[in-house]
């Protein structure tokens, strides 16, 4: 980039993490994760007549742009997470948000946003449509007129089977999970069901959801690019979490060394999940 370029880019930037601290933290400045800076920069850019990303960037991630430019923002990468992003000179932001475990945040995208680009429609005739003058994506016939409304190309069966089968090849399981895992796409009929009450019972449903999330944003952005609409970051949202406790391998002992102490009547009647009891009894 040339000195104009990177000047433009690192305006863009600064503008692009304020506007997020003025819908996020009522101004104040914070770490910012990647993902929801990213189509701030771009709507900001189409707004001063440029495009992101800049022909450099073309092949490149978003965080290799952003550590371009070293005079407006730092960034700390998270292991199996998104980066954060901070002004520069700020790297403070990142211990506080480090600090905050009972704040923890995901970007997620908005129902119906997340819908018109999963769900499958058995009624024939309905799909999904953008409302331009509303920013929303509704539900209807496939036969309207209105100009105001850009079609959503439905959701199949055969994709959603895709890529099921395309996450279960990603973690890279053992054998008999993986099997255990893609038995349930083997009769389409109630498969859905079947493939999400097993990814609970494996406990990947961090790992699912995160991977359709990354699925939907690849649709959504190549929608948009299509019919020449801007990545809108209101199609985005935060959602907050409580921090999860964890269970010490010193408590573990102790409470199965409890157990070993019960009668067998009385074992039977031990039922509640471990990590809730020594919760409760972490509490007293």
């Amino acid at each position: 980039m040339t000195a104009q370029e990177l000047s433009q880019w690192t305006e863009i930037v600064h503008q692009a993490l304020q506007s997020y601290f003025d819908l996020k933290s009522h101004g104040e400045p914070r770490a910012v994760p990647g993902a929801p800076l990213k189509p701030l920069v771009m709507k900001l850019a189409a707004a001063q007549g440029l495009i992101y990303p800049p022909p450099e960037f073309e092949n490149k991630k978003f965080s290799d742009f952003l550590q371009a430019l070293p005079d407006a923002i730092v960034t700390q990468r998270r292991s199996g997470q998104d980066l954060l992003v901070a002004p520069a000179g700020r790297l403070d932001l990142f211990d506080a948000a480090a600090e905050l475990k009972s704040d923890i945040q995901s970007v997620v995208f908005r129902p119906d946003v997340f819908k018109a680009f999963t769900k499958i429609h058995t009624e024939p005739g309905r799909k999904f449509w953008y409302s331009k003058s509303e920013d929303a994506f509704i539900e209807g016939q496939s036969d309207t007129s209105d100009a105001n409304l850009v079609p959503v190309e439905s959701s199949t069966q055969q994709t959603a089977l895709e890529e099921r089968q395309a996450f279960t090849q990603k973690l890279k399981l053992d054998g008999n999970t993986a099997r255990d895992l893609l038995s349930t796409l083997s009769d389409p009929a109630g498969a859905m069901g079947r493939f999400s009450a097993k990814v609970k019972e494996l406990r990947l449903e961090r790992q699912w959801h995160q991977f359709r999330a990354e699925r939907v944003h690849r649709s959504l952005q190549a929608w948009a690019s299509a019919h020449n609409i801007a990545f809108s970051a209101n199609w985005l949202e935060t959602q907050k979490h409580p921090a999860q406790e964890n269970v010490s391998s010193r408590e573990t002992n102790a409470f199965l060394a409890g157990l070993m102490h019960l009668g067998p009547e009385d074992a039977k009647r031990v039922l509640v999940p471990l990590d809730i009891v020594l919760k409760v009894l972490r509490r007293e």
